[in-house]
């Protein structure tokens, strides 16, 4: 689960979230590189989603979203000369294994094939007890 915290004001001109209605009825989907955001359009305009329209989410300060991560989502370019400020926060279950797939949230992290995610930028939040 994931949450995006807009800590500015935000609409389509700065950098709002939209999501995809439904993608579940896609199935698994292919990752998609955030280096080069122009493929994820491919699912919303003319693919595979060229029925569905974005829900496009404006925030005022303070605001918040809660979506799964596999929820198809992403963010406008901010294409105004004030800066867009969020804050993101994902959550997963404590001894999620690392794929060892380049990943923004992992790339630099230290972190090895099929070991357990951890590390002083993935903490705890809590524990199960037994």
């Amino acid at each position: 689960m994931s949450i995006w915290i807009a800590l500015d004001d935000v609409n389509e001109q700065n950098g709002c979230m939209a999501f995809v209605p439904k993608p579940h009825k896609l199935g698994k989907l292919t990752s998609i590189d955030l280096a080069n955001p122009t493929n994820l359009f491919d699912y919303v305009e003319g693919g595979q989603l060229d029925d569905q329209k974005p829900v496009i989410v404006p925030l005022k300060a303070g605001s918040c979203t809660f979506h799964n991560g596999l929820t198809f989502h992403y963010a406008h370019a901010n294409v105004t000369d004030c800066p867009r400020r969020t804050l993101a926060i994902i959550y997963m279950p404590d001894g999620i294994t690392y794929s060892g797939a380049a990943h923004t949230v992992t790339d630099g992290n230290g972190l090895e094939k099929d070991q357990p995610i951890k590390g002083p930028l993935f903490p705890l939040l809590a524990s199960k007890t037994r």
